[in-house]
């Protein structure tokens, strides 16, 4: 129905796999039904995130379901660890430090929300990870010694991976192009257009999509490394 092809092209609701293959050969581009059909399994699959009530936002949804299917994912961290780094001690620390009386099922199902992105992630494939953070990162412990230590040892480990990247832009480099402003860029090898960068705060988070704002955000990443 008009209702329902509606709610799918504006990212309201998934396609069912048949549908797509369907819709392939009805705009006459057949050639690429197959690719099309896996990117709505994947995308039907990337759901997980919703028994944690989490991905309420459209732009936190697109977010998440990039990420399962990315093939690199760069970072910039003025001041957090990235979550999809962090451990349970860190996002408690965090948390207990960013709400007053923080309630305990509401930090527990956070907790277990982004630690099961981090395995789902990993499950899929792991993306090509690359991370620059902010040396005063590094300079504010969350957490009390245990945790801190914990979290550091967790940056390390991930380091020695061969698909993750992690550097530190240090305070003696001066100023460069992403003061006080984080981001994350998402790239799709095999679908380019669905390449993405995020920008969040404590509150909220934009998504751009425009081929002018990827490289604009390319470029300094690159600048950054």
């Amino acid at each position: 129905s008009p209702s329902t092809l509606s709610r799918i092209e504006n990212g309201k609701q998934s396609a069912q796999v048949s549908f797509v293959r369907n819709w392939a050969i009805l705009y006459r581009v057949p050639e690429i039904g197959d690719e099309l059909a896996d990117l709505a399994e994947r995308a039907s699959a990337s759901t997980w995130w919703a028994k944690y009530k989490a991905g309420a936002e459209p732009w936190f949804r697109e977010m998440l379901a990039r990420e399962a299917i990315a093939s690199e994912i760069h970072i910039f961290e003025v001041e957090l660890i990235h979550g999809l780094l962090q451990t349970e001690g860190y996002i408690r620390a965090f948390r207990a430090a960013a709400i007053p009386d923080p309630i305990e099922e509401e930090t527990a199902r956070l907790v277990k929300f982004r630690l099961a992105r981090q395995e789902h992630l990993a499950d899929g494939g792991m993306p090509r990870l690359r991370v620059v953070l902010n040396e005063a990162v590094l300079l504010r412990p969350v957490g009390d010694r245990a945790t801190w230590r914990e979290q550091l040892e967790r940056l390390l480990e991930a380091a020695t991976r061969p698909e993750v990247d992690i550097q530190v832009l240090p305070f003696s480099a001066g100023p460069h192009p992403a003061m006080g402003v984080p981001f994350t860029t998402i790239s799709v090898n095999e679908h380019p257009g669905l390449d993405a960068v995020y920008l969040e705060d404590d509150r909220t988070g934009r998504e751009l999509t425009r081929e002018g704002e990827l490289r604009r955000y390319r470029e300094i990443f690159d600048r950054l490394t």
